[in-house]
């Protein structure tokens, strides 16, 4: 059975685009609010379609600091797409042609196999302290920890920390105002960065139902969407728009549900139970106690009618089940039948949690 619940109206799609907003850029903007009813509480997220167009070095994430003796030099890279000769090639150019010294950097070691790292050698320094330092930008591409000072040892060698990541970034976040929870991030792309480059990545959520948020009725002004990256940056785009298809639904009450599907399974087992009970008088001749509220005798065929949709556990199932237990054995025995201590005991538990 469906979490969500269907009684007036079935859960309601839109889809929204950055192409059509009202206000903001691709990549953060503001949608037209839509008409829901006024019992909408969920809402979850269905498809994401983003364009693979996000440089792995972006307009305002391309920069760390040289560190020559105390002497801090910006090295930025332009913004781009790059492959791993392609840091190799603009590093080398960047830092010879701004530090105060000679710099080779390479990739990997020269030995026969890959460690996914990159080589700094340091020369013409004078054995003096060289140092880069990464903030919140660059550090995943060269392949160190963020907010971290790396220094050359005294041969004047560094190898990076990490292994280089180009693929990223590989994973992108949806924030909305739609809801609350979660710092308001409907979901995640988590494979992003497998597609290729300038293709369409799409993402579907099969289970919207129960990858679900709640909805934030507070919305005056339009619905808001935002791609940022794992470290909460906004991601860049490069012009094309991105678009989503929000579902909105009235969630059930999974206590009813729960209790629905109790009485069902409860029915089911009462009704295997007056056959096994039929079956029992008629091969051995058993006469059995008399039903509360039946003043006849139980041998009668009236007495085991069909349940109907108005059965009540004090006038049908509490009888048949005593009486069930009594000539065959084996029912673990619910605490409303077994007595009216357990039931008691139940609705004081009740009674608290309400409380």
């Amino acid at each position: 059975m469906s979490l969500h619940n269907s009684t007036n109206y079935r859960p309601i799609t839109y889809t929204f685009s950055s192409e059509q907003r009202i206000s903001g850029s691709n990549e953060d903007f503001v949608g037209s609010i839509v008409d829901l009813p006024t019992d909408i509480d969920t809402v979850s997220l269905v498809s994401l379609a983003v364009p693979r167009s996000i440089f792995n070095v972006s307009q305002g994430l391309n920069t760390f600091v040289l560190d020559e003796n105390g002497s801090f030099t910006t090295i930025e890279l332009s913004p781009g797409n790059y492959t791993r000769q392609n840091l190799v090639n603009a590093l080398n150019e960047k830092l010879n042609t701004l530090g105060n010294f000679t710099y080779n950097v390479s990739y990997s070691s020269p030995s026969s196999f890959d460690t996914y790292r990159l080589y700094f050698k340091v020369s013409s320094h004078n054995n003096v302290p060289v140092s880069f330092v990464f903030y919140d930008s660059m550090f995943k591409q060269v392949g160190f920890s963020k907010n971290s000072v790396n220094q050359f040892d005294t041969n004047g060698e560094l190898v990076s920390l990490n292994s280089i990541n180009l693929a990223t970034p590989h994973r992108i976040f949806l924030k909305s105002n739609l809801t609350t929870e979660n710092q308001g991030v409907l979901d995640s792309f988590t494979s992003f960065g497998s597609f290729k480059n300038m293709s369409m990545a799409v993402h579907y959520n099969h289970n919207p139902d129960l990858i679900s948020r709640s909805y934030n009725k507070t919305i005056k002004n339009g619905f808001t969407f935002t791609l940022t990256d794992a470290d909460n940056n906004v991601v860049n785009l490069n012009g094309i728009p991105f678009s989503i298809t929000v579902c909105f639904w009235k969630r059930n009450n999974t206590h009813e549900i729960q209790g629905v599907l109790s009485s069902i399974e409860l029915r089911d087992k009462l009704y295997e139970i007056q056959r096994e009970i039929r079956r029992i008088e008629k091969e051995e001749t058993i006469q059995a106690p008399s039903r509360i509220g039946d003043p006849g005798s139980v041998g009668n065929e009236n007495v085991f009618q069909e349940l109907d949709d108005n059965l009540t556990y004090e006038r049908d199932f509490i009888p048949i089940m005593l009486e069930y237990n009594e000539k065959v054995g084996g029912i673990d025995l619910p605490y409303w039948v077994a007595g009216s201590e357990g039931k008691e005991e139940e609705e004081k538990k009740e009674e608290e949690k309400s409380s």
